[in-house]
């Protein structure tokens, strides 16, 4: 199935904006309205001043990383997005990350590179549960 969900609201966060473009063009069909920040200073930035259904974040991306920019926004108080579901992007993808990224806080995981049947799974996931 295919998703289509035009009212949602996804911030993608990634320092390569290659990969940025690659999510874009993968979402493309999705229609989901996509913004991006290229790195955890500027999401956390953005986060404060617009609501989002969903969270995008790359982990391995220089000072703040994808963890330290996910425990910033569980621990800002009166940010709009302090309990949006975050699912991390990574190439990290060994045996037992997956675990690992979820005690940290995020709330699913997605290796790169990624293939266009996860993310929109992913997102059917997380944007179809209240």
């Amino acid at each position: 199935p295919v998703l289509c969900a035009p009212d949602a609201k996804v911030l993608v966060v990634d320092d390569n904006k290659m990969n940025l473009k690659v999510v874009q063009a993968l979402l493309k069909r999705t229609q989901v309205q996509l913004d991006f920040a290229t790195g955890g200073n500027q999401c956390f930035d953005m986060t404060k001043e617009k609501k989002y259904d969903l969270i995008l974040m790359d982990h391995m991306m220089p000072d703040p990383d994808g963890i330290e920019t996910l425990h910033l926004l569980r621990n800002a108080d009166g940010n709009p997005n302090k309990n949006t579901k975050v699912i991390v992007l990574t190439a990290n993808a060994i045996e037992g990350m997956r675990e690992q990224y979820l005690a940290e806080g995020f709330t699913d995981y997605l290796s790169k590179p990624i293939e266009v049947e996860n993310l929109e799974a992913v997102l059917i996931r997380h944007l179809t549960q209240n």
